[in-house]
């Protein structure tokens, strides 16, 4: 009865040696030893018995004998090894939850992708693999290494579209910290970005300036301008004052945009172009489904704010 106990319990051991391989490369990490001593020393502890065990069964490969070697002082070794093993990884859990309440992107990835990251906190670029995860339609970011100094400065799509962010970015403090500060800087460049590309929208013939700019940009500086052109059209003239912009802007406009496709472009000026000729055809069924209508006041253009948000009198938002 008492070797039947000894195989069996070594049996219910081996069901946990996955948890022990899965927390072994863990643990393995310099930076994971660093944030987590506690667990990582009672996991050396558990990792060093049960390699004792495992070198005794190799040298004596009988299964009664490897599994009676030590007695019950072995029995008690493994059992508690267990109860080691499942609070590491309950505190390795609670570990990972506080990592992602600081940043709450974390939340897109799997505890082996979070762990891949924060067990190479001193290597910024870890981050790289798992960004489309956490900023949907970014896919890098552009880092400049100056001796012990790491910095960011643009963001590139999967499509390969860059936006060059207004001010470096120096990369300090633990990985949520500053992913937090990329997030802000993400907004605050796009704020930046988007009031130069609308205060260039009047200063450049358009079909030049839709492909000079990326395309989150230019649709909404294009939504923008068109609110505040179709709202002075009906404003000044009435319905007069929206068919005249209608017939003597907007299908020249489009024109343009036909224009444009037709011609040698790249991958990227091809979709911001798409989307532009999209955009713009929305725009003119929402001016010619009401032409035929009296248009008395300003009232029923409230379903223009769908299409754009203003910030104060002259920023669009970015939330």
């Amino acid at each position: 009865m008492l070797t039947y106990t000894h195989i069996n319990t070594h049996l219910h051991a081996h069901k946990h040696t996955h948890t022990h391989r899965y927390l072994e490369p863990i643990f393995g990490s310099e930076d994971i030893q660093k944030q987590l001593p506690a667990e990582s020393k009672k996991f050396t502890a558990i990792d060093r018995n049960l390699r004792r065990i495992v070198d005794g069964a190799c040298k004596a490969p009988a299964v009664i004998e490897a599994c009676t070697r030590g007695g019950q002082r072995t029995l008690d070794m493994l059992r508690d090894g267990n109860k080691v093993l499942d609070a590491v990884q309950k505190g390795l859990s609670d570990y990972l939850e506080t990592k992602r309440a600081g940043f709450a992107r974390f939340y897109f990835l799997s505890n082996d992708e979070l762990l891949e990251i924060l067990s190479q906190t001193k290597e910024v670029t870890a981050v790289q693999p798992h960004l489309k995860k956490c900023f949907e339609g970014v896919n890098k970011l552009e880092f400049h290494v100056n001796g012990k100094e790491v910095s960011a400065s643009a963001m590139y799509s999967v499509e390969g579209e860059c936006v060059q962010w207004h001010e470096h970015l120096v990369i300090r403090g633990s990985v949520e910290s500053w992913l937090t500060d990329v997030e802000d800087m993400m907004r605050a460049s796009l704020r930046y970005r988007l009031r130069e590309c609308t205060d260039e929208y009047t200063q450049k013939p358009r079909t030049q300036w839709v492909l000079d700019w990326a395309a989150q940009l230019v649709l909404a500086s294009a939504q923008y301008y068109w609110s505040i052109e179709v709202e002075d059209a009906l404003a000044t003239k009435g319905n007069a004052g929206l068919k005249d912009y209608f017939e003597g802007k907007m299908l020249p406009q489009l024109e343009g945009l036909v224009e444009l496709v037709r011609g040698k472009l790249t991958k990227l000026g091809s979709l911001t172009l798409g989307q532009c000729v999209l955009l713009a055809l929305c725009a003119v069924l929402c001016l010619s489904a009401p032409s035929s209508v009296t248009l008395g006041c300003l009232d029923v253009c409230a379903f223009f704010c769908f299409l754009t948000d203003i910030c104060g009198d002259s920023l669009i938002q970015v939330r």
